[in-house]
């Protein structure tokens, strides 16, 4: 590694890479968001290998090289890598190439001049070697490589003077923006040293949760923290890591939620934080579906006005976002409306200006989708990681990439009818269909390998180099042929990644054969990303049995990670917790079903309430449903969870859990769904909630295999089943308790809850009492209740 340095820098450095900078002074133009995501990096990588491979004696590929130049006023710390290098033997000029991949066939089409910033690249390569070796001129070549072929150079030559002068034009305007944001800094970061905690007194159980996660952020480590309902953790999370950004140990704040629900958590947090003198600026990411402006989300300039010129007006609106401290999803549509870009981009290009982006999971941890400019290497930012019972199931899921039979089917019968059957696109479709045929077919039953299907990468490869070419088309087919296009690059990455923690999975289902590259064990791929971080703290009210939450999410305390649980702040005696030795598993739920009918109505009679009954599944639910319909007469208002609610069905399910009912209401719902989390229903808006079943995850073959893969440590049935089960049986009965005022019920009904294997998960606080039926529960709970 070469590394110059401008003797009068002393200051604070500010890093950007060579491309990044060349981008930022040349930006201009639209955005294309899928061609440019499209793109295969791997075709690319072998593009340059194939240049690098044909050097002479005396070059040199990949040489990393940095500088260190003060610049208007700002440290700018330039690093990058070269693709090649030849220095040259004495009066030799020195030879820099600078190599792009391209899928024109015929590179020498591409004119000298068509790309500017490719020559930028190049160029400020060239001035830091010239420093380096005190050089006067430089020769410098721009190759493009067809993925296809053939290659096409352009050379320049420039002397010392001329590098410069191109040097420092490139970074001034980077310098500018630069000053913008440390002026931001010269605000915030005395009040972040000055903060102190909102709520003037610390919760039993806060104060210890904020000072384990300053340590692990100052310790750079990992820091898994199991916070009841109650605690405060959102602010014990936020408020010593905003601490630590103002003592230098960090410089952003990722607040990772698994739902949108508790995204305003975090929001409020902020917010009573600035009451008390806070200045920072927070950008809350929406999902791109749910912000675009377009009736349909078509990322082409000639499409969609807000990607058609983007560049060109993208930096008057990141200018004016310095002024802003919340931009949340309102903030930047009207930003984005107001000059007129598409508000998902700027979204993502406002987090370089944020002290806090609050976001979901997979804006760092999926392979696919994570922030690069952020999570691609080593960073200074800290990873606050809410509801972290769901990270490692849904880090499988982003690691894990399928095809799928009847999709291709569908694709290859629309091609047809649109082109023919002997195009490239069809005929690729062909062939990956015959393989994923010829895999599936012969099985009597799904299949595990420890090796992905070789046949499959290469006629995935030409499917996706087919498909390429028909992006953006005005087919019929186009919508369907972008995802399967997707799944198909994403179907090569999980190649590319595969290891010991992954099984190739295929299902002979007919007409539905898949091919499936699963993770079954995300936890090496979450402890390297958490730990290129400047510390990270996983908490959630739900982590027992800690041990199996740390090792499905990577966390170690052998090498120096912390795990604490913290007690419930709420006095034990304003929660009643009764269980009943009900059968709920499948085979008698038909006979059972009335029993759990008496025991809801037995809760909703004790004392009108609002009350909820969560259900293992949907079919269950309607079975019990229709039950308590007849026995209850409407003497009990009734409402139940549908499938695939939307937003507003949502709001107005959770508004009828009024305070102070007239009669009671009770709120059918599934476990594990969008009422049985994230939710916030304090004082009367909830009295109780009855849990039925044990949460069993519905066996499938996935989960067999991971109870297989646990059962030589004698864990596999809990790793697999019991563990989450118990999981969403926990976070559904935390909806009940919310305040240090509320008071209410719990009622298990199962008889499992009286195994040793179940009752060992419950939470330190529960004092659980046994009812023998409905009956009795009703007199107890009317005690209760009478007492309170």
């Amino acid at each position: 590694m070469w590394r110059t340095e401008n003797a009068g820098a002393a200051r604070k450095e500010h890093r950007i890479g060579v491309r990044e900078l060349a981008e930022f002074a040349l930006e201009g133009g639209d955005l294309f968001v899928d061609n440019e995501a499209a793109e295969n990096m791997q075709q690319g990588l072998m593009a340059h290998m194939q240049v690098q491979k044909s050097y002479p004696e005396g070059w040199q590929a990949e040489v990393t090289l940095e500088r260190l130049e003060h610049v208007n006023g700002v440290d700018l710390h330039v690093y990058g890598r070269m693709d090649g290098v030849c220095l040259g033997k004495g009066d030799e000029r020195p030879v820099i190439e600078e190599i792009k991949s391209t899928r024109v066939r015929d590179p020498s089409r591409i004119a000298e001049n068509s790309r500017p910033v490719h020559w930028a690249q190049a160029e400020i390569y060239a001035y830091i070697l010239s420093m380096e070796h005190g050089m006067c001129d430089v020769e410098v070549r721009l190759t493009y490589k067809s993925t296809e072929g053939p290659s096409h150079t352009y050379t320049r030559v420039y002397d010392s003077h001329g590098l410069s002068e191109r040097f420092f034009a490139y970074a001034a305007p980077y310098a500018r923006w630069i000053t913008l944001l440390d002026g931001w800094e010269a605000v915030s970061r005395p009040t972040m040293r000055a903060l102190t905690f909102p709520y003037g007194e610390y919760r039993p159980g806060q104060r210890d949760m904020a000072a384990s996660v300053y340590r692990a952020i100052k310790k750079r480590k990992l820091l898994l923290c199991e916070a009841p309902t109650g605690i405060g953790k959102t602010s014990a999370a936020l408020f010593p890591a905003i601490k630590a950004i103002g003592s230098n140990l960090a410089d952003r704040i990722f607040y990772l939620t698994a739902r949108t629900t508790a995204r305003k958590a975090a929001e409020d947090a902020l917010e009573r934080m600035r009451e008390k003198g806070l200045r920072l600026r927070c950008v809350t990411l929406t999902a791109k579906e749910k912000i675009c402006f377009m009736p349909e989300m078509k990322c082409r300039p000639d499409e969609c006005p807000y990607a058609a010129g983007y560049y060109d007006r993208r930096r008057e609106a990141l200018n004016e976002a310095v002024s802003l401290e919340r931009l949340g999803r309102a903030e930047i549509e009207a930003l984005a409306a107001e000059h007129g870009v598409c508000p998902f981009e700027l979204s993502l290009d406002l987090c370089e200006t944020a002290d806090c982006v609050i976001c979901d999971y997979n804006y760092v941890f999926d392979p696919v989708v994570h922030l690069r400019r952020f999570f691609d290497g080593k960073t200074d930012s800290v990873l606050l990681i809410d509801e972290a019972h769901h990270l490692a199931e849904r880090a499988r899921d982003m690691l894990s990439a399928e095809l799928n039979y009847a999709d291709l089917l569908k694709l290859r019968r629309m091609c047809a009818g649109a082109e023919g059957k002997e195009t490239d696109l069809y005929q690729s479709l062909a062939r990956l269909i015959r393989l994923i045929r010829s895999l599936c077919k012969p099985l009597d039953m799904p299949s595990a390998e420890t090796e992905p299907p070789n046949s499959l990468y290469t006629a995935v490869d030409e499917f996706a180099l087919a498909a390429k070419e028909k992006l953006g088309t005005g087919y019929e087919y186009a919508s369907l042929l972008k995802d399967v296009y997707f799944a198909a690059l994403d179907y090569q990455r999980a190649c590319d990644d595969f290891d010991g923690n992954y099984r190739a999975l295929l299902f002979p289902d007919k007409h539905a054969y898949r091919v499936r590259l699963w993770c079954a064990d995300p936890a090496e791929h979450l402890r390297r990303t958490m730990e290129r971080t400047a510390g990270a703290c996983l908490f959630s009210g739900t982590l027992t049995p800690m041990d199996y939450y740390a090792r499905i999410s990577g966390v170690r305390k052998e090498e120096g990670d912390g795990l604490i649980s913290l007690d419930s702040p709420f006095p034990p005696e304003n929660l009643l917790v009764l269980r009943m030795d009900t059968d709920t598993r499948y085979r008698v739920r038909e006979e059972t079903a009335g029993e759990i009918a008496k025991a809801l109505y037995a809760m909703c009679a004790a004392r009108t309430g609002n009350y909820m009954a969560c259900f293992p599944s949907y079919a269950y639910l309607q079975m019990v449903y229709e039950r308590f319909a007849v026995l209850t007469g409407g003497k009990v208002r009734v409402i139940k969870q549908e499938p695939g609610m939307k937003d507003e069905e949502r709001s107005s399910f959770l508004e009828m859990l009024r305070p102070e009912p007239g009669r009671s209401l009770i709120a059918f719902i599934v476990m594990g769904g969008i009422f049985s989390e994230g939710v916030d229903l304090p004082g009367d808006r909830l009295s109780g909630a009855a849990i039925i079943g044990v949460g069993f995850p519905q066996p499938d073959f996935e989960r067999q295999l991971l109870c297989e893969a646990w059962n030589d440590s004698d864990e596999g049935m809990a790793y697999a089943y019991v563990y989450p089960g118990m999981e969403k049986v926990l976070q559904a009965a935390g909806r009940v308790i919310r305040s240090e005022e509320d008071k209410g019920v719990i009622l298990l009904l199962d008889d499992r809850y009286m195994q040793r294997e179940y009752t060992r998960l419950f939470p330190r606080h529960w004092k659980v009492r046994k009812a023998h039926d409905a009956g009795e529960a009703h007199d107890m709970m009317s005690r209760f209740w009478n007492e309170q």
